[in-house]
């Protein structure tokens, strides 16, 4: 008798609202979370469609009951797993255990339907069963993989899941580190929105571990041209002006400099002509030995040309851009 293997696809979003019309009332986000959770599989999916819509659902004793056909090892493999999120490569898996990882195991894992093969290694077929054995693993061994995943990814990972991945393994300052370099590469791209949500996580980080406020200051500069960069407004001066005067107690000239770029900006609309001159001098004071030659060029060039253009005084910007 020739055995054939069936591979059934989860229920698709359109077939889990089918689904769901006889179970009380979810918003479309609602289901669409729920049958993501599950990945369509038919008997999760309708344990949380028994659950109340506001409530958490409570699935454990299914879970362990679908996990008890594994051996330990392939447990054990599973859930190092689940730090490295929902997909991961085979690679990043493999150095996160302690010891190799036979063939047998990884089979075990597809044909019992937790893990499925992708082109760039492998996913979890279901999230249920990732969030559940991520939050039973030890505090310290989950700490300890996230360090090892955050290492392992320096050289390539995107900073944000860098940041993550150092934050939940205990290391907040390294964390606060990378919320702020993607956040800098989010408002490169002009992602304002994304910018500001990662500016917020380093800042909750940051007061979370108490960091001295030299050691935020960086980060506070970054919400500071995000919102100028958004929506310029004099209302942001004053803040500014409080900002380049504590990186000047700092002895931080390039954010000094970033910071006075932008309230020259500002006050040119106020008809100040004695504060801006004094602003325009002391920026190229600042640019000329600031000691970082892309920022001076950089520098200069924006004071030329808003001397030049926007204050209408050309004689007094060939100077500055020669």
């Amino acid at each position: 008798i020739q055995q054939v293997r069936l591979h059934l696809t989860g229920l698709s979003l359109e077939e889990a609202e089918a689904l769901a019309a006889t179970y009380s009332p979810r918003t479309s986000s609602q289901l669409q979370e729920q049958q993501q959770l599950s990945g369509g599989n038919p008997l999760l999916l309708h344990e949380l469609l028994r659950q109340p819509a506001q409530q958490a659902s409570s699935l454990a004793p299914l879970i362990t009951d679908r996990l008890s056909p594994l051996s330990a090892a392939a447990q054990k493999a599973l859930a190092a797993a689940t730090v490295l999120g929902n997909g991961f490569s085979y690679l990043a898996w493999l150095n996160l255990l302690d010891e190799p990882l036979p063939n047998e195991i990884i089979e075990s894992l597809i044909n019992g339907r937790f893990l499925r093969e992708t082109s760039s290694g492998f996913a979890f077929q279901h999230g249920l069963v990732r969030l559940h054995l991520y939050q039973q693993l030890p505090e310290a061994e989950r700490k300890a993989h996230h360090l090892r995943a955050a290492q392992l990814l320096l050289p390539t990972a995107a900073p944000a899941l860098l940041a993550h991945h150092f934050w939940q393994g205990g290391d907040g300052e390294t964390a606060v580190f990378y919320y702020q370099r993607a956040a800098e590469h989010a408002l490169s791209l002009s992602a304002y929105q994304t910018a500001e949500q990662l500016i917020h996580q380093g800042v909750a980080i940051a007061e979370a571990i108490q960091l001295s406020s030299e050691q935020t200051l960086p980060l506070r500069v970054l919400a500071s041209v995000n919102q100028f960069r958004r929506q310029p407004s004099a209302t942001q001066l004053p803040k500014l002006m409080a900002l380049a005067a504590e990186a000047k107690a700092e002895h931080d000239e390039q954010l000094q400099l970033r910071l006075m770029l932008m309230q020259f900006d500002l006050l040119m609309g106020q008809q100040d002509g004695e504060t801006v001159t004094m602003v325009a001098n002391e920026i190229r004071t600042l640019a000329e030995g600031v000691g970082n030659p892309p920022l001076e060029i950089e520098a200069l060039c924006q004071l030329a040309i808003k001397t030049a253009f926007t204050l209408g005084d050309a004689k007094q910007a060939q100077p500055i851009a020669q």
